[in-house]
């Protein structure tokens, strides 16, 4: 499992916000129009949240292709994330068994501040 100490860096790109905003439904312009979101007081657009998690799903990949399952997963959105930001997810192994592995999942921007915090379960499949 050398994978499980994973790092993902992706911009969050405004046609990665609409296409998100187009699969998941969730159209809300503080999401897709810059002039909404200063209206509200953010200087670009907001990303979904959701988007980051699934972002996040990204470093459990290469564990479902080997059998695991994901038994719980957990975020925190403790600030919030713009287009043109650059997102860094990392995750920590907290503990690991032959049918359970634990990793802490973190994300930061460009300007290190964590905009998401939170926890991934995974069990083996039978």
């Amino acid at each position: 499992m050398d994978y499980v100490n994973e790092k993902i860096v992706i911009e969050i790109t405004a046609n990665l916000v609409k296409q998100y905003a187009a699969v998941s439904g969730d159209t809300n312009p503080i999401h897709l129009l810059k002039s909404v979101a200063n209206q509200a007081g953010f200087p670009n657009p907001v990303a979904h949240g959701m988007l980051t998690m699934a972002i996040g799903a990204k470093v459990i990949s290469p564990l479902l292709q080997d059998g695991w399952r994901l038994s719980y997963y957990k975020m925190r959105f403790s600030s919030p994330l713009f287009v043109n930001d650059v997102l860094t997810i990392e995750t920590k192994l907290l503990s690991s068994a032959s049918q359970e592995v634990i990793l802490k999942i973190r994300g930061e921007n460009q300007h290190w501040d964590t905009v998401v915090s939170g926890k991934i379960d995974l069990i083996i499949q039978n």
